[in-house]
């Protein structure tokens, strides 16, 4: 009787890389879009279930010093993308995208992005109508000036 016994050793861990490549295209001033590059299939560490996008708004409109804390959305079904909705116009985001397994997240790729400022509508300045201006300036100084002749050449002089 012969009997072969197989052992399988299967590791599991957190994926071995983090994906490259993130790059984020704005959409609008309250929204962008963070796109990356998927992992390796030999860094995926047991079955790969997606990724994870993490942010966090700064403080101030500049992109250093404090910052709230960090919000993360999943992505299902490998996908390579997410739109990044509700944002507040003109502010600095620190974003960062991760791998995860059962066992947990691998390592993060971190990039920063500052939405757009949102589109003012252009008022057109009342330009002074400067001629106007001056001649309403003239008739009232000749106005006066005919009102005090006429009080003149009534008190005798």
């Amino acid at each position: 009787m012969c009997v072969l016994i197989f052992l399988v050793l299967v590791f599991l861990s957190v994926p071995g890389i983090a994906p490259s490549n993130i790059s984020i295209t704005n959409t609008g001033s309250t929204q962008f879009t963070v796109n990356w590059d998927p992992i390796s299939r030999k860094y995926y560490n047991g079955r790969l279930l997606g990724y994870r996008v993490y942010f966090q708004k700064f403080e101030r409109y500049y992109c250093n010093g404090p910052a709230e804390s960090w919000s993360s959305v999943d992505v299902p079904n490998l996908d390579t993308r997410l739109t990044l909705t509700g944002l507040k116009p003109g502010q600095c985001y620190r974003v960062s995208v991760c791998a995860f397994t059962e066992i947990g997240e691998g390592a993060r790729r971190y990039i920063q992005h500052k939405t757009l400022e949102p589109i003012r509508p252009t008022t057109k300045k009342k330009k002074e109508n400067s001629v106007g201006r001056t001649s309403a300036f003239c008739l009232l100084l000749f106005s006066t000036l005919v009102f005090q002749l006429l009080l003149w050449t009534q008190d005798g002089f």
